[in-house]
């Protein structure tokens, strides 16, 4: 189908002022049906001449597009989950001062990803302004609770499972159940090695397989997505090639084997 004329205008009140190069439309000519325009055009001149104007709609699903074919997101997740692992085995490493380390961490990640989200929102409906890091500040103490209140959720939904197999083999070795073991030992000030789930192989292996089982579970959780954006943002702007975020999760589980080695003596032991 031919295209269809347009009135002229002077100045840009509305007219195709210009031809955009292929696709048939001239100058004061609209794009036909099935023409499109080129990318170009997503940054159209304002009436005011300020410059260009941005387009939310296709910046936004540009953004996604590449996120999701991207491998470095891929990689961001595999060294996360890693890095949660860790995380989840310093309480019964350290005791009170490992549950320290792992609260700090998941609340900076959490914040960081509450923050993220909401500044990408605004600019999606607003466009980029130069009060972006002002207002995301402000925001800061709201999007800290929203964070914290999502984290925790997702810590209680996702240790429901582990929670109920940590009864089931409490039971299975001691002959009652460990209720109130996991929080003895996240808030202890000392950690006692004699104790057959801190000192031996098969045990130790067990606490810390339900621990780093309860931790990806909430990482995992729909409504964690703060968590989630957080860790990722953090670990591609702190380790920016993807081949550091492969050693970075190398390393963590380095760190595991030899802890467990360290703390147990190993399966000979």
């Amino acid at each position: 189908m031919a295209p269809y004329p347009q009135p002229h205008y002077q100045g840009v009140q509305g007219g195709y002022g210009e031809s955009w190069g292929g696709n048939g439309a001239g100058p004061g000519v609209a794009p036909g049906y099935g023409q499109q325009l080129p990318p170009q055009a997503a940054f159209a001149s304002s009436p005011m001449g300020a410059g260009q104007q941005w387009n939310p709609g296709q910046t936004a699903v540009g953004a996604q597009g590449e996120s999701a074919s991207s491998p470095a997101k891929k990689n961001a997740w595999i060294s996360s989950a890693a890095l949660l692992a860790l995380l989840a085995a310093l309480p019964f490493l350290l005791g009170m001062s490992g549950t320290l380390i792992v609260g700090i961490a998941l609340t900076a990640f959490g914040l960081v990803g509450a923050m993220n989200r909401w500044l990408e929102r605004r600019r999606i409906l607003r466009g980029p302004k130069a009060s972006d890091g002002a207002a995301v500040i402000a925001m800061s103490p709201i999007l800290l609770v929203r964070s914290v209140l999502t984290t925790a959720l997702g810590l209680v939904v996702g240790g429901l499972v582990p929670y109920a197999i940590w009864a089931f083999v409490s039971y299975s070795r001691e002959g009652r159940i460990l209720w109130s073991w996991p929080a003895d030992i996240a808030t202890a000030a000392s950690l006692d090695r004699d104790d057959y789930w801190l000192g031996d192989p098969r045990g130790t292996i067990i606490v810390w397989a339900l621990a780093s089982v309860t931790l990806l579970a909430a990482w995992l959780m729909p409504f964690a997505a703060d968590l989630r954006v957080g860790m990722a943002t953090s670990l591609r702007t702190i380790v920016r090639p993807a081949w550091g975020r492969g050693l970075l999760a190398v390393g963590c589980g380095g760190f595991l084997a030899g802890a467990w080695l360290i703390v147990t003596g190993g399966l000979a032991h």
